[in-house]
């Protein structure tokens, strides 16, 4: 996920989303945040009804790339 977030930079906007896992989540955000223009990081938790067809310890990230 990493290497897909800085292949796309510069990046506008980037969420990490977990289920049950924010630790992973946070360390993942340090790792893709120099790719994030204003440095921010969001982090999503979701529900179970998710999680219940992906599992635990899932996570991802959602990107926006800059216009340029």
């Amino acid at each position: 996920m990493v290497s897909l977030a800085e292949e796309r930079a510069p990046l506008k906007q980037v969420a990490v989303i977990h289920p049950t896992m924010p630790l992973g989540a946070d360390d993942l955000a340090e790792k893709v945040r120099s790719f994030v223009s204003n440095g921010i990081v969001l982090r999503v938790g979701f529900g179970p009804m998710l999680g219940a067809y992906v599992g635990p310890g899932t996570m991802g990230i959602a990107m926006q790339r800059e216009e340029t």
